[in-house]
């Protein structure tokens, strides 16, 4: 029915019990004009989108339809604040004139990036630079105020700004009053919007700015020094003066520099300013361009920051003086330039004063000590008439910074500033646009569009969300749940991995309790606040994807529950609805004070911690946002979901522990669910914790381990206990090696090993390939044992390389090496008939570089293209260099062993052309040359190389990098070479020092001290040596492994008193010991000795005293030892018609029915008893007592 005017009732009844009501009242606003602007001033729009089609889709709508600014100022308002999900911004800009509009999609993390406003002055004006920026009302009022402030002195500033007479620039007074006007019109613009920076730097005449920006001046205070400084520089009697930007370091420039010309600006490493009389400027410049050096000249005819403008400086000071009469201290965003860094700390430094800016103006400005501090994610902001600064920024920044320009000499529209405030917005900030246009009254008028048909949604993904289901009622006590891992309501479950095993996550089964507790009364269980108590999980569960599984919770009237899956009992407990939970939590006045910790531990470290532990959670179950290094405090995530959270509690407990022991959760004494003081602390809670990544709320949590209680949301838990259990074995024994800088030409003496394994690694480091293929000589007159075989030790070193398959063949006379002999990995062919189809990485032989050529021949034609030649020569052989020139070798290697000479040789590469990228960790600018050569575009010949050389900085990623690199397309063409030693010349490949090394063609080149190449290499650590000690005890390395029982040194030598030691000479071994030793059971002082897992055996022992007395005792553990410190309550002799091992066996297991039957069981004679299992060691000796 159609309406023309009144009332509309709306009305919402929700199956939750929600109802909602709303009355809308008809619109009576007419547009005006069709919404078109009154001015010509173009609008920019901004909006965000969940992916990038949406953004893209949305700008078209935008740009399709006619300009309306009330449609425009709903797009600012609804995308003012970043929207969480929106990874994709763009922006457009639209225009009266219905021209192609400027638009750009970007995505955007939505993390925080700083802000550095860089305030650039000398050479940036030009005519009629504020004309468009006066064209916003926020500019247009500060150049108003300036106007006004400098009308007594015949100043007209918007004159200056809107003019387009050359000569209005070329006037050193117009020129500097000008440049500082736009730079205060731009801060206020960019206040307005919102845009606050974090920090801020200026260059030259910039400090005015950054003291206005900074609020140390006031608009009138700046734009008065600024007259008062030009002022002084353009009526003093000073020299024709121009400038000049030079490419070339500082060092090198001053220098070259004549006389009359200084170096008034240090940009950054490789550029520089200079200034002087014109003529001379001039003159030096064509020298500079005679060298090839680039240099440009900068229209500034005041020489500024150099000792000709010394005697002006009386007169500024005094003028100065009267505008900024109580200075103010500079707050730690401005980094000041016109200070040396060695000075910022000085009282002098830290007011923005008139000896500042006085100094400021007459010294040289130092702007390359500042840049470094810009961090690699900052947002920089150039505010100034035109980006001057540009080149220097983009030269000294890493690629990853943002350089925002908002007005260029060269786009002299409008257009420039509306994109710059739009890349802003797409890099992560959020400028207030509706500001930049005058303001729009709501509600809108009747025919705006609406937005909500141009958002686009993202499907691309599937999300887990809560389902809410009518509370189903059942009348029964059980209830039968079957759980499967394709249910969505159980999918999460996925995530729950221990030990590489899905397990069912212990809270679930408190939550399939609490859930049929609220099905028994028919109301939603999480409105119950409810109490667990005694809850025992007696086994684990299982859950495959193939199978679901099916459990029944039954639970009692008096509260006891119990979860049985077919016929095994797998958790039992009690549990209780309470009214008034809040008296069944401990009191928040009660609760001991945790120290302030810092919460250093990120997820990412939790979790890695985890995993070492044997805990490889996923998904939902990676709830610890972060943590402190006790384990005592940190936040929780919070994801809808009872079961996740508390296993996250759970896992904050066992973080607590500080061992690398696999336990479970085998019991819970009090578990109290509050939901109403949950959804109270959710409420209040700030989503993230400092964190902007993170979008779900997080909730504190806290251990009080002398409670035994944590406590998180309005869930606590008391009285955990766990038990350790054992893990499973690895499939492959660990690798445990040390990295290591290895010589490659020292001849130093190693082990056969090592040598091998050396040479191994360097042929796979230059070969990217998974199947390896090795083949070795062995003539009738080489005297080799099997074992002694390059080839075994060749298997070992491959065999220890991840995914690396073998192929090894032994060419040697019939019947010279029985099969048996060798590795079922190594076959044997007959030297005289040799079938090789394949090209091997490596070939070996013995004596091959001093025997006749017909061995190396032969070896050579097996060899692949880049292989190696693997020679073990005897060890008075020192020249071979004749087959080295004659077959056109390289020797790669040279190693000693006690008998031979390992030599490592490969064929010569011929390489046409070297292209050199030199790298370090202060700017990244070189990554876009890297970036550049090894792409499709830029095809390199097969006889290219690219050397990334990195050199005076001994902690370089070039190592790492590289070997990344190499796995990339157009990896195969670089080489690295990483210079560590400060002695050497610096690399250049017109040094044949460098060129040497060069044509081995190796991947990696590393020079150490003493000229000495090089390279890292993985070296097997030799295995700890056995010591003979005074005392020690047998304990077990890995619990549950029998094969890792070792001796452990202890210190009852010196801390036990001689009398009280005895020498053991025999232990027995328990039935407590077998199951400690396997696994079953856990040892309380094994938990306690922390990372380094050991489990102590033992508690039984007979032996000599220090009176050399026979006797026999216990003790807590430890007694499988050479010496124990007795007990003298359980210590006694041994009867001499016994023997030790008679003796042995008494102590425990009378000791045990003694306790039993006469101190607890008080037994008398005349009592009878029942002795189960008689025949065991208890039940003997309680049939003897």
């Amino acid at each position: 029915m159609p309406l023309k005017n009144g009332y509309i009732g709306i009305n919402s009844f929700g199956f939750g019990g929600a109802n909602a009501h709303m009355l809308l009242k008809w619109n009576l606003k007419q547009k005006v004009n069709n919404g078109i602007p009154s001015n010509d001033l173009p609008r920019l729009v901004i909006l965000s989108g969940s992916t990038e089609e949406s953004v893209k889709l949305f700008l078209n709508d935008v740009a399709n339809r006619p300009i309306n600014i009330e449609y425009i100022r709903l797009i600012h308002d609804v995308y003012g604040d970043s929207i969480d999900g929106h990874l994709w911004r763009g922006f457009t800009i639209l225009n009266i004139l219905q021209q192609d509009s400027i638009r750009e999609i970007q995505n955007c993390k939505n993390a925080k990036r700083p802000v550095w406003f860089i305030f650039s002055a000398l050479g940036s004006q030009w005519p009629g630079m504020g004309r468009n920026l006066l064209k916003f009302h926020v500019f247009a009022n500060a150049i108003r105020v300036c106007d006004v402030t400098l009308k007594p002195y015949g100043i007209g500033v918007a004159d200056i700004l809107t003019k387009a007479d050359e000569k209005v620039c070329e006037d050193a007074l117009h020129a500097f009053v000008g440049i500082v006007a736009i730079q205060i019109g731009l801060v206020d613009l960019l206040t307005s919007l919102g845009i606050i920076p974090d920090y801020m730097i200026s260059h030259s005449a910039g400090e005015l700015g950054c003291a206005y920006a900074d609020g140390c001046l006031t608009i009138e205070q700046t734009i008065l020094s600024a007259y008062f400084i030009g002022l002084a520089c353009a009526e003093g009697k000073i020299i024709r003066s121009s400038m000049a930007i030079v490419s070339l370091d500082y060092e090198c420039l001053k220098n070259m520099c004549p006389v009359d010309i200084e170096i008034i600006c240090r940009n950054s490493e490789n550029s520089s300013v200079v200034s002087g009389p014109t003529d001379s400027v001039r003159e030096f410049m064509k020298i500079l361009q005679i060298n090839n050096i680039h240099v440009k000249e900068v229209h500034c005819n005041v020489p500024y920051h150099t000792s000709y403008l010394a005697s002006v400086e009386i007169q500024l000071l005094l003028n100065l003086n009267k505008v900024i009469s109580r200075p103010t201290k500079r707050s730690p965003k401005w980094i000041s330039t016109s200070i040396p860094r060695t000075e910022w700390f000085t009282s002098a430094s830290k007011l923005s004063s008139a000896d500042y800016h006085t100094h400021s103006i007459l010294n040289t400005v130092l702007f390359e000590q500042t840049t470094h501090l810009i961090s690699n994610n900052a947002v920089t902001i150039e505010i100034a008439p035109d980006s001057v600064l540009q080149h220097v920024l983009k030269e000294s920044l890493c690629s990853e910074v943002m350089n925002v320009v908002l007005t260029r000499r060269t786009e002299q529209n409008i257009d420039a500033i509306l994109q710059g405030i739009g890349r802003l917005y797409n890099c992560g900030l959020q400028p207030k646009v509706a500001n930049l246009y005058p303001p729009v009254e709501y509600p809108v008028s009747r025919g705006t569009p609406m937005i909500s048909p141009s958002i686009r949604w993202d499907h691309s993904k599937d999300w887990y969300i809560p389902c809410f289901e009518t509370q189903m009622s059942i009348k029964s006590r059980e209830r039968y749940v079957e759980i499967s891992l394709d249910d969505e309501d159980y999918y999460y479950m996925h995530g729950h991995i221990i030990d590489g095993r899905n397990l069912l996550p212990a809270t679930s089964y408190l939550v399939l309790v609490w859930q049929t507790f609220g099905m028994m009364k028919g109301i939603t269980y999480t409105t119950i606040p409810i109490i667990f108590r005694d809850v025992n999980f007696i086994r684990a569960t299982h859950l495959t994807k193939s199978n679901a599984v099916k459990v029944m919770i039954s639970i009692q009237k008096d509260g006891k529950f119990e979860i049985t899956e077919r016929d095994s009992v797998l958790v039992t407990g009690t549990v209780h609805e309470i009214s008034n939970p809040e008296q069944e939590m401990i009191r928040t006045d009660l609760l001991p004070e945790i120290n302030d910790e810092e919460e250093y531990m990120t997820a990412r470290d939790i979790y890695k911690e985890l995993k070492l532990r044997g805990y490889q959670y996923n998904g939902w179950f990676r709830g610890l946002h972060s943590a402190s290094i006790s384990g005592n405090k940190g936040h929780i995530v919070w994801k809808t979901n009872w079961v996740t959270f508390m296993d996250t509690m759970l896992q904050m407990f066992i973080i607590g522990y500080d061992t690398r022991d696999l336990c479970v959760t085998t019991s819970i004494q009090k578990l109290v669910i509050n939901p109403k003081l949950h959804a109270s602390m959710l409420r209040n809670s700030v989503a993230g914790v400092e964190d902007t990544t993170c979008k779900d709320k997080t909730l504190p949590i806290r251990i009080y381990r002398e409670l035994d209680t944590i406590i998180a949301g309005g869930i606590e838990i008391r009285g955990i206990k766990t038990t350790q259990i054992s893990r499973r074995r690895l499939g492959q024994d660990v690798v445990i090696e040390e990295h290591v800088f290895v010589a490659h030409h020292d001849r130093a003496k190693i082990s056969l090993n090592e040598a091998i394994r050396i040479s191994a690694q360097l042929a796979l480091e230059d070969h990217q390939i998974i199947k390896v293929k090795t083949i070795e000589l062995v003539e009738d007159v080489d005297d080799v044992a099997p074992e002694y075989l390059s080839s075994s030790l060749l298997l070992e070193a491959f065999g220890d390389e991840p995914l690396i398959q073998t192929n090894i063949i032994v060419l040697t006379s019939p019947n010279r090496y029985s099969p048996e002999d060798l590795s079922q990995n190594i076959s044997i062919r007959d030297l005289n008939k040799p079938s090789v189809d394949d090209k091997a990485l490596i070939v070996a032989g013995f004596n091959i570089l001093t025997k006749q050529p017909a061995s190396l021949e032969r070896l050579l034609s097996f060899l692949r293209e880049g292989g190696y030649l693997l020679s073990r020569e005897k060890c008075d052989v020192v020249n071979y260099t004749k087959y080295l020139q004659q077959y056109e070798l390289n020797v790669i290697l040279e190693k000693r062993t006690d008998k031979e000479m390992i030599v490592l040789l490969k064929k010569k590469i011929w390489i046409e052309k070297r292209i050199v990228v030199y790298i370090n960790n202060d700017n990244f600018n070189w990554l876009e040359d890297i970036k550049l050569l090894v792409s499709d575009e830029n095809k390199l010949e097969k006889k290219s190389r690219i050397i990334i050389v990195g050199e005076r900085d001994f902690e370089s990623g070039l190592l790492g990098f590289v070997n990344c690199l190499r796995k990339e397309p157009g990896g195969e063409f670089v080489r690295g070479v990483l210079i560590q030693d400060e002695k050497v010349p610096k690399f250049s490949l017109q040094d044949p020092f460098y060129i040497h090394q060069l044509q081995k063609d190796m991947f990696i080149n590393v020079l150490r001290s003493n000229e000495t190449w090089g390279s890292y290499r993985h070296l097997r650590l030799p295995r700890p040596e056995a010591e003979p000690v005074p005392t020690a005890h047998v304990c077990q390395t890995v619990r549950g492994n029998l094969d890792t029982f070792c001796w452990i040194e202890n210190s009852l030598s010196v801390e036990a008193h001689r009398e009280d030691l005895v020498r053991v000479v025999y232990s027995s071994l328990n039935f407590k010991d077998v199951m400690l030793a396997t696994g079953k059971l856990v040892s309380d002082q094994a938990i306690s000795r922390g990372r380094i897992q050991c489990t102590p055996l033992g508690f039984e022992y007979v032996g000599f005293d220090a009176n050399g007395q026979r006797v026999m005792g216990i003790r807590d553990t430890d007694c499988i030892a050479n010496a124990v410190v007795k007990d003298k309550d359980f210590c006694w002799k041994i009867p001499d018609v016994w023997t030790f091992e008679a003796a042995a066996t008494v102590p425990c297991v009378y000791s045990t029915v003694y306790l039993a039957l006469y101190i607890h069981g008080k037994m008398k004679k005349g009592n009878k008893i029942l002795i189960h299992s008689g025949t065991g060691g208890i039940g003997q000796a309680a049939i003897h007592l």
